[in-house]
């Protein structure tokens, strides 16, 4: 893992993939705590892929602030190759408000962890 913006390290072994990792304060009705996202799923890169790209268009007109995201849905994503089919769900963010950072997010270092390898499907000939 690296902080957004450095360069991706060589990938160790065909076992790793490209991932990511975020902390969040959740909202009230979701116990209000900060939690830990991360995945290696295509389809959830592409969905944070797309919010980040939100963030960055906004974050000028928002500086100090950040952004209150909901999850607003999912768009489903099929593959198929070799005879067979699989979904998968893209989730889908919006901004909804910018908001000053939240005293439990401030300063939070992120823990270090070694990264593991995540084994690819037998069927890794499937696109997502």
């Amino acid at each position: 893992m690296v902080k957004h913006g450095q360069p991706l390290p060589a990938r160790p072994s065909g076992q790793h993939k490209q991932a990511f990792r975020l902390h969040m304060k959740l909202g009230a009705k979701s116990g209000g705590d900060v939690r830990e996202f991360g995945s290696t799923a295509k389809a959830v890169l592409n969905g944070i892929d797309k919010v980040h790209d939100a963030y960055l268009a906004a974050k000028g007109a928002n500086t100090g602030k950040l952004p209150v995201i909901s999850l607003t849905g999912s768009k489903p994503i099929v593959s198929t190759g070799k005879g067979q089919s699989s979904t998968n769900y893209e989730p889908i963010f919006e901004v909804v408000k910018w908001v000053d950072r939240p005293p439990e997010l401030k300063g939070a270092a992120a823990p270090q962890v070694q990264a593991a390898p995540v084994p690819e499907l037998e069927d890794a000939d499937a696109e997502f």
